[in-house]
């Protein structure tokens, strides 16, 4: 390899081209009629591109006398060699195109290397940065191949790899198009699955289903449909959820555990749901094998909630609760509220149906403020009917009456909680002078935050209250801040909340009077 030349062409950042300076000194702009010319009369120069640097000599033909340009670029222990052009064809552009030459080859061989010491993840690292898509594909099916989708463990390292290969790859590798549809699902909560998202799995599920079937690789045409059985539980379509849960079990075989346990447990929840109880304990019993024997303890955990569930409906109570108490400790270990709640709740209803009424509004409480914590309505309400259903035979009065004030006090500026706790006191026979309780514990409004509130809630913006009332900005944002805080709000959809729930006022007039229990309490 040549010495560094005296000569550079180095790459301006700031004017985004090429010039040629000796010892530091500017010459010349490349690709100029001069550059060219200089060519024809120097013999070495070093280039710095965006790619690495090299360095380039002019061999001169004996028989024709002609120059050609040749680049050398050390990689390792070894020189790198490269035909580049004559004179006339040096441009920048494909000078540029020589540095990604080199550059691919060394990550190639980086990539190999790598490999060779079963360093995978660097090696496919190195390949994608090389470009070489191909290969990059056939090293991860590799990769993938023994290894099941719940053994990865940085799914957004694999969905990066995944999103750089081309579906013309892709569609020839259907192990990766199902592991790229796995990555796009669980990466996304079910809400935020959007119309493309999901053509897309579709779209990566139907290429691994043509090539498997052409193969005849009914074993992985079985995870195809579990994955799908997966993806309708997610969507809320049971009946198709159990076609693809049955047709993947008559393919799947005993060896592919993870996705059995899947198909069990919906086969065994539907079963259930279905009154088939004999038949979803024997499910339900095989799927909780299955994950005992894989060490995956929210499988098991989703297992013995349900066969909880089939011994309360049993009569079998004892059961029941150490089915609840296992999954209890299990989940607060980990910090799995998906399945301590309804655990909790489980607990709760079989301590209530053993008379330990004690235990049972403990244990409620606990899954009422767990459910509050991490604002889930559907468990927030169960745990609200159980809670209030606990109440309604625990005394005294005055005390399950205070209770309940309490609790419509935080779920009155929830509208869309409001009306359900209504229709559960309603059930219990408990709603009776509900809004005229919650109304007592509230701080009274002066005469003019009633105006204010009045306005606020007939939606005029705070200009308009304050050219109604005569006074400045500033002096409604204070008004404002005080009815947020006296009211227990944070904005302007909660104020109206209240005041449509406990009757405060009628937005159709707001120069009516507030109410006259306001006013009474006010006077108090």
């Amino acid at each position: 390899m040549p010495k560094t030349a005296r000569f550079t062409l180095t790459r301006s950042v700031e004017q985004d081209h090429y010039r040629l300076y000796e010892h530091g000194h500017l010459l010349l702009d490349a690709d100029s009629a001069s550059w060219f010319t200089w060519l024809t009369t120097h013999t070495s120069f070093s280039f710095r591109g965006r790619n690495g640097p090299f360095n380039l000599l002019k061999e001169t033909r004996k028989k024709s006398g002609e120059g050609y340009w040749y680049a050398y670029q050390r990689q390792g222990k070894r020189i790198a060699k490269r035909y580049v052009g004559r004179s006339a064809e040096l441009s920048t552009t494909r000078l540029e195109e020589i540095g990604r030459a080199f550059q691919k080859r060394q990550t190639l061989e980086a990539s190999t290397w790598h490999e060779r010491k079963w360093m995978h993840t660097e090696a496919i690292e190195q390949t994608l940065q090389a470009q070489d898509a191909e290969h990059a594909a056939a090293m991860i099916d590799h990769y993938l191949t023994g290894r099941g989708f719940d053994d990865m463990q940085d799914l957004s390292t694999l969905r990066n790899w995944l999103e750089q290969l081309p579906d013309d790859i892709l569609s020839r590798y259907p192990l990766l198009c199902l592991h790229y549809a796995q990555v796009l699902a669980v990466s996304i909560e079910p809400e935020q699955l959007s119309a493309s998202i999901l053509e897309q799995i579709d779209t990566l599920l139907q290429m691994a289903d043509t090539c498997w079937r052409a193969e005849g690789n009914l074993a992985r045409l079985g995870e195809v449909y579990a994955f799908r059985a997966y993806l309708t539980m997610r969507q809320g379509t049971q009946e198709q959820t159990i076609a693809y849960a049955s047709q993947a079990l008559r393919w799947l075989p005993l060896e592919s555990q993870h996705w059995r346990g899947v198909c069990l447990n919906f086969l065994g929840s539907r079963a259930l749901s279905c009154g088939q109880l004999t038949e979803a304990t024997a499910l339900l019993q095989e799927a909780l094998t299955i994950w005992t024997n894989l060490h995956h303890p929210h499988g098991a955990r989703s297992c013995m909630l349900l066969l909880a569930t089939i011994y309360c409906e049993q009569g079998v109570l004892q059961h029941a609760a150490a089915c609840y108490r296992r999954v209890v400790q299990e989940a607060r270990e980990v910090g799995d509220r998906e399945d301590l709640i309804p655990a909790l709740l489980g607990l709760a209803q079989t301590s209530y149906k053993s008379n330990d009424m004690e235990t049972a509004e403990q244990v409620a409480q606990e899954a009422w403020d767990a459910s509050e914590q991490w604002q889930n309505q559907e468990l927030l309400l169960r745990s609200t009917s159980m809670l209030v259903q606990i109440w309604s035979l625990r005394g005294p009065k005055a005390l399950v009456q205070q209770r309940l004030t309490a609790l419509q006090a935080r779920f009155f500026t929830r509208p869309e909680l409001f009306t359900s706790l209504q229709l559960i006191l309603q059930t219990f026979g408990l709603d009776r002078e509900a809004p005229q309780r919650v109304m007592a514990n509230l701080e009274p409004l002066s005469q003019q935050e009633q105006r204010v509130l009045h306005l606020l809630v007939a939606e005029l913006s705070y200009p308009e209250i304050a050219r109604e009332l005569v006074v400045s900005i500033n002096t409604i944002k204070t008004h404002v801040n005080s009815i947020y805080r006296k009211l227990n709000v944070h904005s302007r959809r909660e104020a109206r909340a209240v005041v449509q729930h406990l009757h405060l006022t009628s937005t159709e007039n707001h120069r009516k009077p507030i109410s006259s229990s306001c006013k009474n309490h006010e006077r108090r």
